[in-house]
């Protein structure tokens, strides 16, 4: 079942309002992390080289392909919210695994978190503000 939340897996249509609302609203979208693997590839498409290697390195295909959908989930709205194409987007890791943009686009300081759980990944995204996300089965 896709996920409401999100348009097509990874996410590539995002409209102008939600884009300007992000401005003084925390967004949280979900997504299914357990998908068909043509929406697996698409995922894999957008993701960086960084991103590829890291996510290689993961011991089982499922984990992989999991990782692989709930990066994607995530690269793509962060390049809808820059106006970015999401295969220019360039995601770091922190030493715990936590992401973070390597150079913020047009001064908009956007900050997200993600978390996953089995199939089940989250992604809160805002502006000028820290913030946390956590899901747990």
């Amino acid at each position: 079942m896709p996920s409401p939340a999100l348009n097509d897996l990874p996410c590539t249509r995002m409209t102008d309002d939600i884009v300007e609302r992000i401005n003084g609203e925390i967004h949280v979208w979900w997504s299914y992390l357990d998908q068909p693997a043509e929406v697996t590839d698409k995922c894999y498409e957008i993701l960086s080289e960084p991103q590829r290697a890291r996510i290689s390195r993961y011991k089982t295909v499922q984990l992989r392909k999991r990782q692989t959908v709930s990066d994607g989930s995530l690269t793509s709205p962060v390049g809808g919210y820059l106006n970015e194409d999401p295969g220019h987007i360039e995601l770091q890791f922190a030493k715990f695994g936590k992401p973070f943009l390597v150079r913020s686009a047009g001064g908009i300081n956007l900050q997200f978190s993600v978390s996953h759980s089995s199939q089940i990944g989250v992604y809160a995204f805002a502006r000028h503000r820290l913030i946390g996300v956590d899901v747990e089965e």
